[in-house]
């Protein structure tokens, strides 16, 4: 399981990177390992997982350059050589600014409002299942009560991306009924957004 862990920044010395002039956004990453080294990292379509742009690490970080035509939530994925199958995933909000992100054994991204957005939500799922392994109880017990998580993140976010993303990424887990209240709830912009 993937840990979504917030920690002081200044505690390890990341510090915000200034804005890249011309236009779009600039993702300023950096490994919290360096098994990654040398390995490409790619930015894809968070729905379809279509690569849009690779970059390579090198010295434990990486940069991407993304023109404005690329808005929204985008995936970056990173390969471990032990893992080839599994790569190590982040979802990113790009097109508000530029994004600081930090991949490894510790995933954080940070930089605009709506990163942080999503940041809150990875770190409620992470919580969540903390929670879970403790009270060791059965995916069956376990699915409504992550489904009602879900539910609350998406109402939270209803009226931005981070909200789309949610509903999108994890409609298999509403039942019709809970979706048709879900999106009434969530109101006319958000209907049109996840069409």
């Amino acid at each position: 399981m993937k840990k979504y862990i917030l920690f002081l920044l200044i505690a390890i010395g990341v510090v915000s990177f200034s804005s890249c002039s011309g236009g779009g956004t600039t993702i300023y990453g950096k490994l919290s390992v360096l098994k990654h080294e040398a390995k490409n990292v790619y930015l894809c379509d968070a729905y379809s997982y279509k690569t849009i742009d690779s970059t390579r690490v090198n010295d434990g970080k990486f940069v991407f350059h993304i023109p404005d035509s690329v808005k929204g939530i985008r995936l970056l994925a990173l390969r471990n050589a032990l893992e080839e199958d599994l790569p190590l995933s982040l979802p990113v909000v790009v097109g508000e600014g530029d994004v600081n992100v930090i991949m490894g054994e510790t995933i954080l991204t940070y930089g605009t409002p709506l990163n942080d957005r999503l940041q809150d939500f990875l770190l409620a799922t992470d919580a969540f299942h903390g929670e879970m392994l403790k009270k060791e109880l059965s995916a069956v017990e376990i699915a409504p009560q992550f489904t009602d998580l879900l539910q609350e993140q998406i109402l939270l976010n209803r009226d931005n991306i981070v909200g789309v993303y949610i509903y999108k990424s994890y409609k298999s887990r509403f039942s019709p009924e809970k979706k048709e209240e879900l999106i009434r709830q969530c109101g006319e912009w958000f209907n049109k957004q996840i069409k």
